[in-house]
């Protein structure tokens, strides 16, 4: 038989193999395998086939799944030896097969060998070192362990096997000579190499009874313990249960090791003494004021009307904007801020009663409350970022774990809606970073649990090198839109692709392989040039083939995204020259537009032959919305860089917003950034305005990196988390 047939036969993970020239046993010799025991017989021999006796007759190799055998059928081979180890170099064999399950001659005489081919390969060798190679041997098992059948044999050469190392460490005990039925003038010389129920047998009685009784009583503590530690929930006051629950998680939490967590003290900032830094600080204090004056409470200010807004119910802009407070030392805004939060924040309100989106109240919320506990380790925040994520959970228990888009945290119910069923992909793959952070602060596993789930689903769809496309179903975890953007509804996915990799210490490589999948996807489908000037852009795939020069502001957070990755990964140099390239357009969406500010979406001419602007802004997209992507980015790549030129973008940036969205009372989205006589404001007063932009000009502008990229990472809403050890 050929090494290859040999191989072959492994992969297909039969129970035993046959050799070739197979021949029919006669019916005595069947009666004789009445009980299937396998032999193994081995080297060359000059006998004719006998049952049990002859290496040219009976050989099996068992294989991978190891019960009861079928009949062997009789064949030939005659370097067994020779073959066997090359066949085990290449499957691994010795590492795979842990145990082999024999039956023994009797009626129900089983027991288990281990590392039998290791045992028979050295016997083997040991003898044929000693010059009787040619010579046939035979293995069979016997009631006490492995019988070795030899002829030809001297009994000097099996007191050689006997006394060498082989020999003892096999535990090779006994030998005797037998005379060969038919073969008169060769001798047959049984070795019995022991099993443990070889030992067993020979315990005295005493012992093996001792032995029995002390496992029946391991047994029974075992019993006794489980039947008395584990207690039905009913049988616990729910205030008793929630107090002790509560008391062990805090226990649990103070024995964590420091590696794990940043520090278990507050992080303390000082007052501005930067020009810029001030100014973003007194822009801070401007919006504050007005909200303070005339939205106080409420989730947004209208600052046009001077009216408040109703979102979730929850005082939106106070819970985005705490941290950035507590960042740039505004004390006394901060403890109103802390006191709201305190005194009035509250899921059961009737304000809370509707439906709203999952994805924006984890991000800004969740994402706030969490970020100022850990700048200031106060409990009031943990309580409250508990409250918040309990009710959050309810939303993941869809058959895909996938989290469903619309929440009533009163009500604790999800939208029954069936257009629920059509998920966007950015929103259910941007908040496994809060889940996860909440279960490594509380010790409740069960939210990063929830993130994971969702995590695997997303894992597991067919991507377009990594691309996704924009709606995915929650019941089947199907992507259903043929649409690819960087923009709306399809950003975020791929930024915390990134930073659930940091997240979680870079020890998750799917986190990373997906990320760098999808940015390789970025540069064969999406990334390209434009004319006459020379900028490079994202564009969108329509139809998941049809490529589409539009990119919206959004995407302008990849520039800052690809910067943070190269940091890690400083080798792959084409992630920074992208991102610089990128920000670079991001910028001109600016500086080319009359007020300073960019639109919400652009356009690019990638014709060379085409008498267009390399930037062409439509009609429908001229509004401006205080995003922060464009700083984001820039904040990124100054501090990776030191170069003064993103801090000067920066600060023409935000000079554009003090002129044109700057209002008595507060700061406003303008409609059309290429009129500076008339910008159309648009009475509305975003919250990330205050957690995202703000914040990020006040970082960019400070000659020290205030959250430093290897300890703190940013969700998608610029609140800052701390990067754990696992």
């Amino acid at each position: 038989m050929s090494e290859q047939s040999v191989l072959s036969c492994l992969r297909d993970q039969q129970s035993y193999f046959h050799l070739e020239d197979a021949v029919n046993l006669n019916s005595s010799k069947l009666n004789k395998m009445k009980h299937n025991v396998p032999v193994f017989g081995l080297a060359k021999t000059r006998h004719k086939p006998t049952w049990g006796l002859d290496p040219d007759g009976i050989i099996l190799i068992p294989c991978f799944t190891f019960s009861t055998f079928t009949a062997p059928k009789i064949g030939k081979w005659r370097t067994i030896f020779e073959t066997l180890p090359k066949i085990a170099d290449k499957i691994k064999w010795e590492n795979r097969v842990k145990k082999v399950m024999w039956r023994g001659a009797r009626t129900g005489d089983r027991w288990w060998l281990t590392g039998l081919e290791q045992r028979l390969t050295a016997i083997y060798n040991t003898i044929a070192a000693a010059g009787y190679k040619d010579r046939c041997d035979y293995f069979y098992p016997a009631n006490d362990g492995l019988q070795i059948i030899t002829y030809g044999w001297t009994s000097a050469a099996i007191q050689l096997l006997q006394t060498s190392r082989v020999g003892k460490d096999f535990g090779v005990v006994a030998f005797k000579d037998l005379n060969f039925h038919n073969s008169s003038n060769t001798e047959q010389i049984i070795l019995q190499i022991p099993t443990m129920i070889y030992f067993w047998r020979r315990l005295p009685r005493q012992q093996w009874s001792f032995i029995i009784g002390f496992l029946f009583l391991l047994l029974f503590i075992y019993v006794l313990y489980c039947k008395h530690s584990i207690k039905s929930a009913e049988d616990i006051p729910y205030e008793q249960d929630l107090s002790t629950i509560n008391q062990e998680k805090e226990i649990w939490r103070k024995k964590q090791p420091q590696t794990n967590q940043l520090s278990s003290t507050a992080k303390i900032f000082s007052i501005p003494t930067d020009k810029r830094q001030r100014a973003v600080r007194n822009a801070m204090r401007h919006a504050w004021k007005a909200y303070r004056t005339y939205a106080w409470g409420y989730d947004e200010l209208e600052p046009i009307t001077k009216t408040p807004s109703v979102w979730f119910g929850l005082g939106c802009t106070i819970i985005d904007a705490i941290d950035t407070l507590y960042i740039m030392n505004m004390t006394e805004e901060y403890n109103q801020a802390r006191e709201w939060i305190k005194t009035s924040f509250d899921v059961d309100s009737t304000s809370v009663d509707r439906f709203n989106s999952h994805f924006e109240i984890t991000i800004r919320l969740l994402g706030g409350l969490l970020s100022i506990y850990h700048l200031t380790m106060d409990e009031i925040f943990l309580k409250r970022a508990t409250q918040l994520g309990d009710r959050l959970l309810l939303n993941f228990n869809s058959s895909t774990g996938l989290p469903y888009t619309e929440i009533n945290l009163k009500q604790k119910c999800t939208n029954p809606s069936p257009s629920t069923s059509e998920l966007t992909t950015a929103e259910v793959g941007t908040v496994q970073l809060e889940m996860r952070d909440l279960s490594r602060i509380t010790g409740d596993k069960k939210y990063e649990n929830a993130a994971d789930r969702s995590v695997a689903t997303l894992h597991n769809q067919t991507k377009k090198d990594g691309l996704v496309s924009i709606t995915i179903n929650s019941l089947t975890g199907k992507f259903t839109d043929s649409t690819i953007t960087f923009g709306a509804r399809g950003d975020s996915y791929y930024e915390y692709l990134l930073k659930q990799w940091l997240q979680t210490g870079q020890k998750r490589p799917s986190f990373w392989d997906d990320w760098i999948e999808s940015m390789d996807g970025v540069r064969k489908h999406l990334w390209r040039r434009t004319y006459p000037k020379e900028y490079y852009f994202v564009g969108e795939l329509i139809n998941r083939s049809t490529f589409t020069p539009k990119m919206d502001h959004l995407a302008c957070f990849l520039a800052g995204n690809l910067a943070l990755g190269w940091n890690f990964h400083r080798s792959l140099t084409y992630l920074f020259d992208m991102a610089k390239n990128l920000t670079t357009t991001c910028y001109q969406m600016y500086v080319q537009q009359p007020t300073g500010l960019s639109p919400e979406i652009a356009f690019f001419n990638i014709e060379p032959n085409f008498n267009k602007s390399s930037i062409i802004i439509h009609d429908g997209d001229v509004h401006n919305l205080l995003r922060p992507e464009v700083v984001e980015s820039l904040y990124y790549i100054y501090h990776l860089t030191g170069d003064k030129i993103y801090q000067d973008r920066g600060w023409e940036i935000f000079q554009a917003f003090e002129k044109y969205s700057r209002v008595d009372s507060g700061y406003t989205t303008i409609g059309d950034v290429r009129n500076k006589d008339n910008v159309k404001p648009r009475n509305k007063m975003e919250s990330f305005f205050l957690a995202e932009t703000l914040k990020y000009l006040y970082l960019l502008f400070d000659t020290t990196n205030l959250f430093a990229f290897d300890q703190w990472i940013f969700n998608t809403e610029a609140h800052p988390l701390p990067i754990y050890s696992n």
